[in-house]
């Protein structure tokens, strides 16, 4: 890792027998070995990589990705990864003086597949609670004022039609619940003057073709948001009025991290939104950003008048004024995408996934495309739907919520 805390070496797309691994963040200061080695068992094998731009035949610029067998036992991997920091170059350092450069090594596993569609392995954490206010109950919760400390919302078994609004907290968990929207608001779920680390889980949401979005958080400077183990659809929009969204990362912030794990978000109008935007246009999207095993793709029941926009918008490393005048760029310190797939069918078959895309990437043979260094999007985004399918089925979200069907621990 760096001081941004980020893995340096990952899986960013496993299937049955192979993984393909990325070394480097996607930083522009970051310069990576061209060649990987993977463990056999027995011998380190050596893996080439491949990436934008090969500097002097020797080093990858920002990162570089490879492809090596992967088993039910983890895999270990040796990357060379090394940044200029305060004018020096550090390799691999294993203290603070920095004074030696070593390999850094990662443990690669497949996990078996569960009942979320997607690996059952061990999911982001959740925020501990200190003294938390309850919220449980046979009733819809609405409105709920935290009271500036932490909130624990057990959602009922059974649907929802109204919003639920979440404010002036600290640390939250919500889990489960079905909302239907039944009435013309503007979002299903919100959080807003969260001072802490707001964390979602098994949810389904179903916007019901309205303009609105599905989660939003906004007030939020410094805050955490994770949206895990959820389905998200339904949602619509207007071109002058409410721009519906899958997730949306609004003003008044950036947060400190944005996480989305096995989410499965279904639109008519926009998919995930945030880019990040300074405080003179707004404040918006996440110093950091994590999307692991999310497919994003346009909902079959969208109306034949609605006018579909990108899936997935992460702004640009490089942005120039959009029709607003507000510049769009990507997350400081980075953005990791693992597993993430776009569906464009419902849309049109000539309309390639690569271009629901914000910032666009560059679409690869393998049916994925990937960004260039400058934007730090680390990983890539790939056609279709995933082989085992959507992340949060159906079944295993809401009323009927299992956390085991997608997480170990």
């Amino acid at each position: 890792m760096t001081s941004a805390k980020e893995f340096l070496i990952q899986g960013v797309e496993c299937d049955a027998d192979k993984a393909e691994v990325s070394v480097g963040s996607g930083s522009p200061e970051q310069y990576v070995y061209k060649n990987a080695f993977y463990w056999t068992g027995s011998k380190w094998q050596e893996m080439l990589l491949s990436g934008s731009t090969l500097v002097s035949d020797t080093w990858y610029k920002g990162g570089a990705t490879g492809s090596m067998p992967l088993g039910a036992l983890p895999n270990y991997v040796l990357g060379y990864v090394c940044q200029r920091d305060a004018g020096q170059w550090k390799c691999g350092c294993s203290d603070e003086t920095c004074s030696e450069g070593r390999w850094q090594m990662q443990a690669l596993a497949n996990g078996s597949t569960g009942g979320g569609g997607g690996s059952t392995a061990s999911c982001l954490a959740r925020p501990s609670l200190s003294n938390p206010m309850v919220v449980d109950g046979d009733g819809c919760p609405g409105n709920i004022n935290g009271q500036g400390g932490d909130l624990l919302v057990k959602m009922p078994k059974k649907v929802c039609k109204t919003q639920l609004s979440i404010s002036n907290a600290r640390n939250v968990q919500v889990i489960g619940g079905h909302i239907s929207l039944g009435a013309d608001v503007k979002r299903a779920v919100s959080f807003a003057n969260i001072k802490g680390h707001a964390h979602v889980k098994g949810m389904h949401l179903d916007v019901q073709n309205r303009p609105a979005d599905g989660i939003r958080i906004y007030n939020s400077p410094k805050a955490t948001l994770t949206v895990q183990n959820s389905l998200i659809e339904g949602l619509g929009g207007e071109p002058t009025g409410t721009h519906g969204d899958v997730i949306h990362t609004q003003g008044g912030g950036p947060l400190d991290a944005f996480e989305v794990e096995n989410v499965s978000g279904y639109t008519s109008y926009q998919g995930i939104f945030t880019p990040y935007r300074l405080p003179e246009d707004g404040a918006t999207g996440a110093k950091r950003v994590m999307l692991k095993n999310v497919n994003l793709g346009y909902d079959p029941r969208m109306p034949a008048d609605q006018k579909p926009l990108m899936l997935l918008t992460l702004g640009k490393g490089n942005p120039t004024p959009n029709k607003y005048g507000l510049l769009d760029y990507t997350a400081p310190e980075g953005t990791t995408l693992t597993n993430v797939f776009l569906d464009v069918s419902r849309l049109s078959k000539s309309v390639p996934y690569y271009t629901r895309v914000m910032v666009a990437p560059k679409p690869g043979a393998d049916g994925c495309a990937a960004f260039d260094a400058i934007h730090k999007i680390n990983g890539k985004v790939c056609d279709g739907l995933p082989k085992s399918g959507p992340f949060a089925p159906l079944g295993k979200v809401g009323e009927n919520y299992d956390r085991s069907a997608f997480c170990t621990k």
